[in-house]
């Protein structure tokens, strides 16, 4: 596993579109790279549909809305009214613009009429360090990055971002439950470089479905 980290994944995809079809470099894409990036960027360093070639979806899942511990908020609810008290006042770590946690953020603000102040990040990693220590006041991250965190207490969830709630955070409400209509989930996907030959795909595929049986 090589972490190529920056501009919303845009970087490790390009490494991966230009590598060699043997099969032994592959992608684990998500949504910001495959679907959102295309929209936001004018110019993309690879084509999201031609350089790639798919080899199997493995999980969907929420983003979940953290704060720091110290924030006096312990609900969506108190925070929303909280930063409708101070407009501005409360920072959120932005883990790259164009990111699902930015544009999930984002409808939260839209729909919620909240003013908060983006602190914009060069990926999740210096964004989720920043809330632990308190430099910032809150994040949206990925369910399953963030729920070790969680469980260990160094940050407080308030909400996932699915219609309902997850199975990984089952204490944790869904946004909908205090802002109805509310809903961005994330998935995650492999992907190979287009020239990969197509017996190379449907291995990668099969060991990738016995992997995922063995694990479930």
């Amino acid at each position: 596993m090589e972490n190529k980290g920056g501009a919303g994944g845009n970087i490790g995809a390009t490494s991966v579109a230009n590598a060699d079809g043997d099969g032994q470099i592959i992608l684990l894409t998500t949504t910001g790279i495959h679907s959102i990036s295309p929209s936001l960027y004018k110019t993309l360093p690879f084509d999201h549909i031609k350089d790639f070639k798919p080899i199997a979806p493995v999980v969907d899942a929420p983003n979940v809305i953290l704060v720091r511990n110290t924030l006096p908020v312990k609900t969506l609810d108190e925070l929303v009214r909280y930063a409708k008290d101070k407009p501005g006042a409360l920072n959120l770590a932005v883990p790259g613009n164009g990111t699902s946690p930015h544009l999930a953020a984002e409808l939260l603000k839209s729909i919620a009429k909240i003013d908060l102040t983006n602190v914009t990040y060069r990926g999740g990693a210096p964004a989720f360090s920043d809330l632990v220590s308190g430099q910032v006041d809150l994040l949206v991250d990925a369910v399953t990055t963030a729920t070790p965190h969680i469980n260990a207490g160094t940050v407080r969830a308030l909400a996932v971002t699915s219609k309902t709630r997850s199975p990984l955070l089952p204490t944790v409400p869904a946004t909908a439950e205090t802002i109805p209509g509310y809903e961005m989930n994330v998935w995650w996907g492999l992907m190979a470089p287009s020239k990969t030959p197509g017996s190379i795909v449907d291995r990668l595929n099969c060991e990738n479905a016995v992997a995922v049986s063995r694990s479930s």
